[in-house]
């Protein structure tokens, strides 16, 4: 940055605009991911076992294994795909992925609950990836450790809100259960 020139000012509105862009759908993301993935299921489903579908029922470590390593290997797989490919798209596409998996884990239907995970952990590893990428490849080198440390800090204000809202879920999500 030089200082006596003023650059970090006349800069300053490009790499802020394209940081705050991809930041606030990384805020987004991570928000759904700490509320949901497992987030308000770990309140949900917290008794010995987990009622899969009719009589099936398995323990609720189990369930939770599998769920997560769903979780896992979406996350895996879209990193990797992800961020070797050019970015051509904005990542805010993605958060439409976060929402059908949100919505298929909000059904309360523990049999589908883990592709839920697998759609909610497809679009951070891409929202991750893209936007890393993206940042890779737009911020100068002045900026890029001030541009990355903002988009992370976004990023955790918004796993930061979804941690502070899983009671408030929890009790929705409870409610509208005893009454179904």
């Amino acid at each position: 940055i030089d200082f006596a020139n003023n650059t970090t000012v006349s800069v300053s509105r490009h790499w802020t605009v394209r940081v705050i862009s991809v930041g606030a759908v990384f805020s987004m993301n991570m928000l759904f991911v700490s509320a949901f993935s497992p987030g308000v299921l770990l309140y949900l489903y917290n008794g010995p076992t987990v009622n899969m579908y009719q009589e099936w029922s398995v323990p609720t470590g189990y369930f939770f294994a599998i769920f997560s390593s769903f979780g896992f290997v979406a996350d895996v797989i879209s990193r990797k795909r992800i961020y070797t490919k050019k970015p051509s798209n904005h990542p805010l596409r993605y958060l439409l992925l976060t929402l059908v998996g949100v919505a298929i884990i909000v059904t309360q239907i523990p049999v589908i609950a883990p592709l839920g995970t697998f759609f909610v952990f497809f679009a951070n590893g891409s929202i991750y990836a893209q936007s890393c990428r993206y940042l890779d490849s737009h911020l100068h080198s002045d900026v890029s450790v001030l541009g990355n440390s903002l988009f992370f800090f976004l990023g955790d204000c918004g796993s930061v809100l979804g941690a502070v809202l899983i009671p408030f879920i929890r009790d929705v999500m409870a409610a509208n259960a005893s009454t179904n």
